[in-house]
């Protein structure tokens, strides 16, 4: 989400269902106590809780 991607991009990516991409969003702004995907993305990042993966050259 922060890299722009779609719920269907993530689920792709990570070998999931969209509605599992969709679940551990729901939650994540549960726990963050916010209401949209924008403000968790916001709030994780000042809370240093958004990790990217950096990958390794070939």
């Amino acid at each position: 989400m922060a890299e722009g991607k779609t719920t269907q991009d993530i689920a792709v990516l990570m070998d999931i269902s969209p509605t599992m991409v969709e679940k551990h969003l729901r939650l994540a702004r549960a726990a963050l106590d916010v209401e949209t995907t924008a403000q968790a993305v916001a709030k994780g990042t000042l809370l240093n809780q958004i990790f990217t993966r950096i990958d390794k050259p070939a």
